[in-house]
């Protein structure tokens, strides 16, 4: 595994995040203070490109350095990992979906086929642009330096993935679409952010465990990309009806109890995988 002296990585990390998680809240007050309307927000800009401004200047001014960054796809030896990352969330989302079916908590609404197939499409280049800041920052970044740390890789990930919701709260509060929050929930917006930490800590795991074994960060960038342009639109486009009350359960995407029951079993099973491969061949390359 690759390791770098603790002192200067820590305080990095530090620094970090204590942009990036500030990044949300200091976007907001720019728009409170340049009274920009919603679909000019310079707010969200800088909340989306802040944490990938702070990677470029703590790892070519500050030491961090790029040799563990993840540049390289290595289409070759990684082409199964990328398959498993374009199918992973079609894969979970038809899981969810047919338990939500069978329990009747689920209808699927078949007129507006069309239509989600339209708008995934027309959200998969936008989506793709998005998830390159995201993952720069989270799987290109933030992972291969806490790992560095020498910490568990499951505690490192749960670690990535509670910085990765904390970065979210404030686009939550003040820049998601309220319809899709009660598409999603009837609760309180509290409820919706506590059910978001499981999905996303459930979904580290799996971005995390496919950052390990691939040493890339371009099969993270396309596994958010699917499921941010195909699974999202199905509630947003109503192609899938959920029952009411019951969102919290069957919900596609990053969203519901069973979608992090998924993929709290898929990261299972890619750790298990990936540390029978290394006691197989204990000199493979770390991170």
């Amino acid at each position: 595994m690759h390791t770098s002296s603790p002192r200067p990585t820590l305080r990095n990390l530090a620094i970090f995040c204590l942009v990036v998680l500030s990044a949300g809240w200091l976007g907001y007050g720019l728009d409170q203070a340049l009274q920009n309307p919603p679909d000019q927000s310079l707010g969200l800009l800088l909340w989306l490109v802040l944490p990938t401004l702070t990677l470029i200047v703590l790892r070519t001014f500050a030491g961090d350095g790029w040799q563990d960054f993840g540049w390289w796809p290595g289409w070759a030896r990684n082409a199964p990992w990328y398959l498993l990352s374009a199918l992973i969330y079609p894969h979970s989302a038809l899981l969810v979906l047919g338990l939500g079916v069978a329990l009747e908590l689920v209808t699927v609404n078949g007129a507006v086929t069309i239509v989600w197939a339209t708008a995934a499409g027309a959200a998969l280049i936008p989506s793709f642009i998005k998830n390159i800041f995201e993952e720069f920052a989270w799987r290109g970044h933030l992972a291969p330096k806490v790992h560095s740390l020498g910490l568990p890789e499951f505690a490192g990930h749960l670690l990535v993935g509670a910085v990765w919701w904390a970065w979210h709260i404030p686009y939550w509060f003040f820049y998601i679409d309220r319809t899709l929050v009660q598409a999603t929930t009837p609760a309180s917006l509290a409820v919706f952010i506590f059910i978001a930490l499981v999905n996303l800590l459930a979904a580290s795991l799996v971005y995390g465990e496919i950052r390990l074994l691939t040493h890339s960060v371009w099969p993270a960038v396309l596994l958010h990309t699917v499921g941010n342009a195909l699974v999202d639109q199905l509630v947003v486009t109503q192609a899938v009806e959920i029952a009411s009350g019951m969102a919290w359960l069957a919900a596609p995407g990053h969203l519901s109890v069973l979608t992090a029951l998924v993929f709290t079993a898929l990261g299972l099973a890619l750790r298990a995988y990936r540390r029978r491969s290394l006691a197989a061949q204990p000199a493979a390359r770390a991170i």
